[in-house]
């Protein structure tokens, strides 16, 4: 059973025991993942994955078990992507730059703990906005 909400997915979409929500994409293949706030020309979220806040010109294809997670940098871009595993211990990990990431969590947050969140929220929505318009589902 899937639960799908708010999303606009094109026909070519294959959803399975996935939660969905805010999803904008013509073609989606989620297999037991959870995939929020995202966009991208195609999204594939394998088995056991979490995609969240993902704005992208180009395709996204996250393993089983991944989690990604996209970033509005300060300066307004939207393609930076903070990314984990579900067997990762963010808060042990915490200090430490995986390596599939070029900064750690934490400098992720000390570099938003001053961010303006409205401009961020702002920045993140028009490049939402840009894609879901090019789409056009």
């Amino acid at each position: 059973m899937s639960s799908l909400v708010a999303s606009k997915l094109g026909s070519a979409s294959k959803v399975v025991s996935s939660l969905v929500a805010g999803v904008v994409t013509p073609s989606l293949t989620a297999d037991g993942a959870i995939v929020v706030n995202c966009a991208a020309p195609s999204i594939k979220a394998g088995k056991g994955s979490i995609l969240y806040n993902l704005v992208s010109d180009s395709d996204v294809d996250v393993e089983a078990g991944a989690v990604h997670v996209g970033l509005v940098t300060p300066e307004g871009g939207t393609n930076e992507v903070l990314k984990s595993a579900m067997d990762i211990d963010g808060g042990k990990a915490w200090k430490e730059t995986l390596a599939m990431n070029d900064v750690s969590f934490e400098a992720v947050h000390i570099r938003n703990k001053g961010a303006d969140i409205g401009a961020l929220a702002q920045a993140r929505a028009k490049a939402f906005k840009a894609l879901e318009e090019k789409f056009a589902l």
